[in-house]
């Protein structure tokens, strides 16, 4: 199987918003390595409208943000809620190039969970204390390049998943919208 950098297929984005606030009114959302994390009521980061953050790369739906700290190697694929966001100090964004031939959004999707990747992460972590990957390193990690088969067998595979992961995903909005609701009504005085 033929190999191509990540650099080749997709372009890499990498985050450089700081001084970040909680819930900050009037800002632009900042994802952080900690956004990486599952959890049912996320903080949400913004960082103050400015100039310097207007030219900053925004996130779109589909991106796949990796997390280059914290948990090293961890990544998701931005959705419509946080498209617009920029990137944090700490993450990275692949977007699959336009001129991208073999490789598709899906298969580096695939393969940014698989155990290619993780190894790739684990040679090239540095430091002992705050431990990170660096952005060269991601930029030429290579990962295999699919035959028309393999395309087909995860579209087979993910399918399914990616539905049941969509309605999950919608589910879990609703229930941190009922949250929300829930501590409204809670210190609503009437």
């Amino acid at each position: 199987m033929n190999r191509c950098t990540i650099e080749q297929v997709a372009y890499v984005f990498f985050g450089e918003a700081d001084r970040v606030k909680l819930n900050l009114d009037g800002g632009v959302r900042v994802i952080i390595p900690s956004d990486f994390k599952p959890k049912l009521t996320p903080d949400q980061y913004y960082v103050e409208d400015s100039i310097s953050i207007r030219r900053l790369e925004r996130v779109k739906s589909g991106d796949i943000l990796i997390s280059l700290v914290g948990d090293i190697g961890s990544s998701m694929v931005a959705d419509d809620i946080i498209a617009g966001s920029v990137l944090g100090r700490g993450c990275a964004a692949l977007r699959l190039r336009e001129d991208a031939q073999i490789v598709t959004n899906d298969w580096i999707k695939a393969w940014v969970l698989s155990t290619d990747f993780k190894e790739q992460v684990s040679e090239w972590v540095v430091g002992d204390v705050l431990s990170r990957l660096p952005g060269s390193a991601l930029r030429g990690f290579s990962l295999p390049e699919p035959s028309p088969h393999d395309l087909v067998k995860l579209e087979s595979l993910n399918g399914p998943l990616a539905k049941t992961e969509r309605e999950l995903h919608h589910v879990l909005r609703l229930i941190r919208d009922l949250r929300k609701i829930e501590n409204e009504l809670l210190f609503c005085r009437g």
